[in-house]
């Protein structure tokens, strides 16, 4: 069951869950003043939500004489209890207080846990970083597709469940028509409005443009410098640290793989990746290693291999070989599908069109979930 106030008020809320798995959620806007909030759960696997993939809730936006935060009184993870925050577990710091546990975002104040010091970011947060594809800014991971010949584009709007790991589809919206010489290159948010924006190209004369959007609406668009038609963008993070997403491109005819460093939608610097051959294909980027930096993941369409490169901002630490899977397959993409702070992986059978999430800790493969048969006309990205 969700528990939400849905509204802020300078005297704070007093919610209360039920026996059984619920959802507790304080605050109707991000950002607030004076206010303290007051969670409970009862019995059961309860989410205490301080933050969503639009930002971090409680922040003292008047400096920090003002005092906000959520009081959880009863945090057991013995029970299964997470607590939802927004961003990675760099941007936390856990200290203990008076026989509780303070949640401190950026040095900020957010949270407190009552009357037991047994919490871990590790173990019991799922954070929902701000680059999450999420166009019904439900915190929850949704999917673009893409048919360049019926020059069709559709939402999925999806609901990932943690436990037992499941991907729900909840609802879709067809975007407005463009014509088929236009191919999405992917999706991510550009201008840190903590919406998701969509990268398109036109497939004739090569020029790159971006929807911005709010939701599910375009409300602007911007341009990015001309690349050629060789080149494909493989993913979207935050290599630098500077709060932009910046763009991972890989040439699909000679294997370089380039790295813009962005600032907002305008390029500010570059850096080269070593070269990989043609058989091996880029998956997507995500942090596999809990390290605070996304990984690249890759596929060979040869040899079935998954390796995954663990990076440190721009630069590479390691190479690990994963599981093999099936030359039949192509992976579609990286994201947090089930909502459980680990990123999983979608793939497709090129036979069949079976679609299918593997739900990952980590490194390991734990479990998947079919999304159906897909047609190869459609592309997917997330």
């Amino acid at each position: 069951m969700a528990i939400r106030n849905g509204t802020t008020s300078s005297f704070g809320d007093n919610l209360l869950g039920t026996i059984g798995n619920d959802i507790i959620d304080g605050l109707g806007t991000i950002f607030d003043n004076n206010e303290i909030d007051f969670l409970t759960g009862e019995l059961g696997a309860d989410t205490f939500v301080l933050g969503n993939s639009n930002g971090a809730y409680y922040l003292n936006s008047f400096g920090f004489e003002a005092n906000s935060y959520a009081t959880i009184t009863d945090f057991f993870a013995t029970e299964g209890d997470k607590i939802q925050v927004f961003g990675n577990k760099n941007d936390y710091e856990l200290i203990n207080f008076q026989g509780g546990v303070d949640i401190l975002y950026k040095g900020d104040l957010i949270g407190n846990v009552q009357n037991t010091t047994d919490v871990f970011l590790d173990r019991d947060f799922v954070f929902l970083a701000p680059g999450k594809t999420d166009f019904n800014k439900d915190g929850k991971t949704d999917v673009l597709w893409r048919n360049n010949q019926a020059a069709d584009a559709r939402m999925w709007f999806l609901d990932g469940v943690t436990n037992p790991p499941r991907v729900d589809l909840i609802g879709q919206e067809i975007l407005p028509p463009v014509g088929a010489d236009w191919e999405v290159l992917g999706v991510s948010d550009l201008n840190q409005d903590f919406n998701t924006d969509i990268v398109w190209r036109n497939r004739i004369n090569g020029d790159v443009g971006v929807w911005l959007m709010d939701g599910t609406l375009q409300i602007g668009g911007a341009q990015l410098p001309f690349v050629g038609i060789d080149w494909e963008i493989a993913g979207f993070t935050d290599f630098d640290n500077n709060q932009s997403n910046d763009i991972l491109w890989r040439n699909t005819q000679s294997g370089r793989n380039l790295i813009w460093l962005m600032d907002g939608t305008n390029p500010t610097n570059f850096a080269e990746l070593p070269s990989v051959g043609l058989d091996w294909v880029i998956v997507g980027v995500g942090d596999f290693d809990n390290q605070g930096s996304d990984d690249i993941l890759w596929h060979n369409k040869v040899t079935a291999e998954t390796r995954l490169w663990s990076m440190n901002g721009t630069n590479i630490t390691a190479s690990r070989q994963l599981f093999n899977v099936g030359i039949e397959w192509e992976g579609l993409g990286v994201a947090d599908f089930n909502n459980d702070s680990n990123n999983d992986i979608a793939w497709r059978n090129t036979l069949t069109g079976e679609t299918v999430i593997y739900f990952m800790n980590g490194f390991d493969y734990q479990a998947q979930t079919s999304l159906g048969n897909i047609s190869a006309d459609w592309q997917m990205f997330v």
